[in-house]
């Protein structure tokens, strides 16, 4: 791998980049970034290089499809907004929520953007956001749309609605095919890597007698942890499958653990090497 600051150097000479394919892999950067760094005491310089990125792009781009505009230009806009709002743009942030209010009067809005409008609505939104989301996730019977809004529930920021999130995926308002999708969205989130380790190992058997015929879904499942760069999911997670069988998923869990090892080491060994970068910023 590459050291960090390179990657970040990379990174903070591509603004105002309007290419998606280059605009896509300084994402993934930066989110690979934001897990490894969500606890640490870098989170918002990282917020700050993201808002760099992203706030003009989104600006540029604007929030309504134009004519003629390319394929990769919608693609874009959906993935600039969706940064630069939970990166905390205040006026990406105010338009989601105006163009929030459209989607609950059933107005027209453009649906390449109302995942970003979700995500950003989520990661600022409490108890009355979540309540909305998971009423209209019920109502929903479009499936592209209720991914949408399955995929935003994990990124509320309050542990409680986290938790909450976890009991609905398994909760017969989600199909069995949907339940992995949106217990993943928790463990994206850093402040629900905790909350989905308690509620995916003390709900084991019930997800193991759901999906446990081999396929590649327990695997799926516990990927979604392997972003973590804290030492106490590495050790959870091997005492519990040296415990514990997931047919099908036995390669998952030895890239899981190897993943998470890299992570620690990574964060280690960059700690002083990010400090810096972010110093002469």
């Amino acid at each position: 791998t590459i050291p960090t600051t390179d990657a970040l150097n990379f990174l903070s000479a591509y603004k105002n980049e309007d290419n998606y394919t280059v605009s896509v892999e300084i994402a993934s950067g930066i989110s690979r970034l934001e897990q490894l760094l969500a606890k640490t005491k870098f989170k918002n310089e990282l917020d700050t290089l993201t808002l760099s990125l992203f706030s003009p792009i989104a600006k540029n781009l604007g929030w309504e499809k134009r004519v003629d505009e390319k394929h990769t230009d919608a693609l874009l806009r959906s993935l600039a907004i969706s940064r630069a709002g939970r990166a905390g743009d205040k006026n990406v942030i105010a338009q989601a929520k105006k163009v929030f209010t459209q989607i609950l009067k059933n107005e027209k809005v453009n649906p390449d953007i109302r995942g970003a409008v979700y995500s950003i609505i989520a990661t600022h939104g409490g108890e009355k956001e979540y309540k909305i989301l998971v009423d209209r996730y019920k109502k929903e019977t479009l499936h592209e749309e209720k991914n949408r809004i399955g995929g935003a529930l994990g990124d509320f920021q309050n542990p409680k609605l986290l938790k909450d999130t976890c009991v609905f995926a398994l909760s017969n308002h989600v199909r069995p095919q949907d339940t992995v999708g949106i217990l993943s969205g928790v463990a994206y989130n850093p402040l629900g890597r905790d909350i989905w380790w308690n509620f995916i190992s003390s709900n084991w058997k019930i997800l193991l007698s759901r999906y446990g015929e081999g396929g590649h879904t327990l695997g799926r499942l516990v990927k979604a942890i392997s972003a973590s760069p804290e030492a106490k999911h590495l050790n959870n997670f091997k005492k519990f499958f040296s415990k514990n069988e997931a047919p099908g998923a036995k390669r998952s869990i030895d890239q899981v653990i190897e993943k998470i090892e890299g992570n620690i080491s990574w964060l280690k060994r960059d700690e002083k090497i990010i400090k810096k970068f972010f110093k002469k910023k």
